[in-house]
């Protein structure tokens, strides 16, 4: 299934955009194919560090939530630190590209970026700010050109959601059909996968890889640069889009690890602690103040593929055995951030 699938992907990518030029996020497009209803109407996907503000009815505390994320992230870390554990892998995880990280010079601090949870409005909260254009300036250019090494005197940020919730975003962000309104007349572009496939490929594309090559007596350790694998290897192709938390930014390197951790269901209000902490509006000028202010206060900052019937529609095409394999592909990142698999196990199909 997966190598008939590789088959059709080289046909797509010759339509689509490189990882250089990803078109993202947030389903501003899709939505042409169906409606879903109103904006989330329950927090079933939250994490589990947020219940104390969801069952225990609190108000929503930024600063303090994060904190708590911080140090549920770096317990976690510290249980994966044992050379025992495979997850001790974790710790020596450096981040291919500096391309994964959009940096601010002026504060010296980056955000890493990945598909699915809201880059474009990080984006977006870069350029309201005092910095204009981001990556302008020299700063960038020494900052990459130094990358790695230059992470360890930079703060890092970055923003999650339930793994689950973002493979929905990925999905119908790249393979899903959708009218493309960008254009001067606007075209339907049709579906490359169903969701089951898209699965497929997620769950079982390396193991594929790793077949092929027992078949023609590689080893796994051979060079894979001159190999089209941008499907499976998550550091290339479609699947950079689909990469995990954990090995897209280096969650348990001591360069890599996110001081401030955002969610993308409070984006808005955890964004303003990231400008009152790192960004020192007191040196702004007034105009920069109400340009960031603006953009906080924006209205309707709706994330689609939270919708739980939307959620619904897809997860219940796939079998609880699929739902499961995908939740042990993603099992790091669902323990760093304190998420579950436990609702979308229950929409899933018996086997």
């Amino acid at each position: 299934m997966v190598l008939q699938l590789y088959s059709r992907l080289s046909e797509v990518n010759a339509n689509k955009k490189g990882e250089d030029g990803i078109e993202e996020e947030e389903e501003e497009f899709n939505d042409s194919v169906v409606s879903f209803g109103e904006e989330r109407i329950h927090n079933a996907t939250y994490s589990k560090l947020s219940h104390v503000y969801v069952a225990g009815g609190r108000k929503y505390q930024s600063a303090e939530a994060m904190e708590v994320r911080y140090l549920h992230m770096k317990k976690v870390c510290n249980q994966y630190a044992d050379k025992m554990r495979g997850e001790s892998l974790l710790h020596e995880n450096v981040p291919k590209s500096v391309q994964n990280l959009l940096y601010y010079p002026v504060k010296r601090f980056a955000f890493c970026q990945l598909p699915g949870v809201g880059s474009k409005s990080v984006k977006s909260f870069f350029y309201a700010g005092e910095m204009g254009k981001p990556g302008s300036g020299g700063g960038q250019e020494a900052f990459s050109g130094q990358f790695p090494r230059s992470m360890k005197f930079v703060k890092t940020a970055m923003v999650v959601r339930h793994p689950m919730e973002r493979l929905v975003s990925v999905y119908r962000n790249t393979f899903e059909a959708y009218i493309d309104t960008n254009k001067a007349q606007a075209t339907q572009k049709e579906q490359s996968y169903t969701f089951p496939e898209f699965a497929d490929i997620v769950i079982n594309g390396y193991s594929q890889l790793s077949r092929f090559f027992e078949q023609n007596n590689l080893d796994m350790s051979t060079n894979l640069d001159e190999m089209d694998t941008g499907m499976v290897d998550g550091q290339k192709g479609f699947s950079l889009k689909w990469n995990s938390y954990w090995r897209h930014c280096g969650v348990c390197h001591y360069d890599f690890q996110p001081q401030f951790i955002l969610h993308l269901e409070h984006l808005r209000e955890d964004l303003r602690v990231i400008y009152e902490k790192w960004m020192e509006p007191k040196y702004w000028t007034k105009q920069e103040i109400t340009g960031m202010e603006r953009f906080l206060n924006i209205k309707g900052w709706d994330i689609k593929s939270s919708n739980p019937l939307l959620l619904e529609h897809y997860y219940s095409q796939l079998k609880k055995s699929q739902i499961q394999a995908l939740y042990e592909k993603y099992q790091a990142d669902h323990e760093l951030f304190g998420y579950t698999p436990d609702y979308f196990l229950a929409l899933g199909k018996e086997d």
